[in-house]
């Protein structure tokens, strides 16, 4: 199997359709975030978005995924007939000759839906969100001043932004969004742009709006802010722009690699303004 194939294949038929697959926010009615109650695991990275482009993909009530040797061990079993999902794990092999160098090889393991066991008397298939959750407005804004971006509010303000030249976030004030969880959600999604500057993560510039490198750092950026979110209990709400979803399409039908090098970028992001907290605090959630 081309992992990096199936990821890609499953994020585009999202895309297709409008939807990103890593949003909250676009999630069907009560699914909740990927997740494991069995191992206690929330899914990050790759995997966050793989397993919610396939719950929305093949219309399952939940979002809750086991190991078949999990799923037995609870006393349960799974259906028959029915096909795995997987997730994907990176192996550490060492570099030949090389003290202390390391690769990367991705390998994937199967897991089911909950949806497609029985048996499982101490899991509930849960269909809706146990408890809706409200911005915690105070602990994000906590996290945000930890990182000491320069962010500037205005009434003149109209388009979010990170000015690179000024190294300065800029923002509508927070009347002007019509939720809190679409400001903040904005706001994070300017503080992972601002972690690329030459500054700090230096990742690659992009020369003007709408070329290749503009639209994987969005790419970053959207991501950056899910993953985020996700740690924040945030309801991440960023609005489509059908010329970014264009864009990530062509970037992701040219390059199978690509989801995973924008994941690898967006985690980077979230560690650097993570590692800006005091170490009580570094365990966001």
């Amino acid at each position: 199997m081309d992992i990096y194939k199936e990821v890609t294949d499953s994020i585009v038929k999202c895309l297709e359709k409008g939807v990103k697959p890593w949003c909250p926010a676009h999630f069907p009615q009560g699914l909740e975030a990927p997740n494991n109650p069995i191992s206690g695991t929330r899914y990050k990275g790759i995997n966050y978005f793989l397993l919610s482009s396939v719950a929305m993909g093949k219309g399952y009530p939940t979002s809750r995924w086991a190991t078949k040797k999990q799923i037995e061990a609870k006393g349960g079993a799974v259906k028959v007939n029915q096909k795995p999902s997987f997730i994907v794990k990176y192996l550490q092999y060492p570099v030949k000759d090389r003290k202390d160098e390391f690769y990367l090889v991705p390998k994937s393991f199967d897991v089911y839906n909950l949806a497609q066991t029985k048996g499982l008397k101490d899991l509930k298939v849960v269909t809706r969100v146990e408890s809706a959750l409200k911005v915690k407005a105070p602990k994000i804004d906590r996290f945000l001043k930890n990182v000491k971006a320069e962010v500037k509010h205005s009434k003149h303000c109209a388009t979010p932004c990170y000015r690179i030249k000024d190294d300065r976030i800029e923002m509508p004030l927070k009347t002007h969004f019509t939720t809190k969880e679409s400001y903040y959600s904005v706001l994070l999604h300017e503080h992972v742009h601002w972690t690329g500057s030459a500054k700090r993560l230096k990742r690659a510039r992009h020369k003007k709006f709408g070329d290749e490198i503009y639209a994987f750092e969005e790419l970053i950026a959207d991501l950056g802010a899910a993953f985020m979110g996700a740690e924040l209990d945030l309801v991440v709400d960023i609005p489509n722009h059908a010329s970014y979803l264009d864009s990530w399409l062509s970037c992701l039908r040219a390059d199978k690699k690509a989801i995973f090098k924008a994941a690898r970028g967006a985690r980077k992001a979230c560690e650097y303004m993570k590692k800006k907290q005091p170490k009580s605090r570094k365990k966001i959630g």
